[in-house]
């Protein structure tokens, strides 16, 4: 049986790093809960670029790096390419 997906977004990521942020304690509580479970965690490359400009603007760069290094690596990374890209575009107009 496949693990189930559970995508990552940028509001959730950035709710993980801000402790003032209204969200954090319910972010944390779910990230360890989700790490508890045998689950496919993954986040897209768009979602990082969001995320570490997110962190940086609002906290300062050295959040961005915590994260990037300690946090995002348990969860795969989909890398969304000009195709990808282009295809989603194309859906969303139809």
């Amino acid at each position: 049986m496949e693990n189930e997906r559970v995508f990552i977004d940028t509001s959730a990521f950035y709710a993980l790093m801000d402790r003032s942020d209204s969200n954090h304690e319910k972010a944390a509580d779910h990230w360890g809960s989700l790490l508890e479970k045998d689950l496919y965690l993954c986040t897209g490359n768009y979602v990082i670029v969001e995320t570490l400009a997110l962190l940086q603007s609002r906290l300062v760069f050295e959040a961005g790096n915590l994260w990037y290094r300690d946090v995002l690596g348990l969860a795969e990374i989909l890398w969304i390419d000009g195709s990808v890209h282009n295809l989603a575009y194309e859906l969303w107009l139809s």
